[in-house]
């Protein structure tokens, strides 16, 4: 292709690359064969959310409808974005439920200023790319998520041979991924930007 007719973005600030590293996300660790996707109640399949105090009679009702619909050993891990983990009868509760791991999200690795803010949402990529150093196929769930049954071989199937991509959000947020990104990507990734009000 000439060269004039490539479009360039602006330099990302390379300061950042140790967290492509951490995640094992940078070009060196680029998967070279095919991952099978692995269905719930495999080991290598986990269930993953995150939320903080105000969410946490949602986050309850999701624990109890995973278990209700996958069985108790289906393993849940959930990162506690702000005390849910200081209130130590949420805790108790949360504890005898099995196959439920808990952490806590270190904000530290956000850049300082709006992204380490909870409602920006930054840190829900970095949560899945923690999971995905363990597991093969994370499903992450909001915890306004409600599953009415087990059966999720409409999306893993068509994933597994490759009629779908392998990431996919199956809800309908009424709106395109232009209008979930924040407008600055723009300059890095320069993607057709037109966004006049339709």
């Amino acid at each position: 292709m000439n060269d004039s007719r490539r479009v360039r973005g602006k330099k990302f600030n390379c300061s950042f690359v140790w967290l492509l590293e951490r995640y094992k996300l940078s070009g060196k660790y680029a998967i070279k064969e095919q991952i099978k996707v692995k269905f719930p109640g495999h080991p290598k399949f986990v269930f993953v959310t995150a939320a903080s105090a105000k969410y946490f009679p949602s986050l309850r009702m999701l624990i109890a409808n995973i278990k209700e619909q996958f069985g108790c050993r289906q393993k849940i891990i959930a990162y506690d974005l702000e005390n849910v983990t200081k209130n130590t009868k949420w805790m108790a509760e949360l504890n005898s439920v099995c196959e439920l791991e808990w952490r806590i999200f270190d904000f530290s690795q956000l850049v300082n200023g709006r992204v380490r803010h909870l409602h920006s949402y930054s840190w829900k990529i970095f949560v899945i790319a923690d999971v995905l150093l363990e597991y093969d196929t994370v499903a992450w769930v909001d915890t306004s998520i409600f599953f009415d049954s087990n059966n999720l071989s409409p999306i893993l199937a068509p994933i597994q041979i490759g009629q779908i991509g392998p990431v996919q959000m199956p809800s309908n947020s009424g709106h395109g991924m232009n209008i979930a990104t924040h407008p600055g990507m723009y300059e890095y990734l320069p993607l057709f930007t037109n966004f006049e009000p339709t």
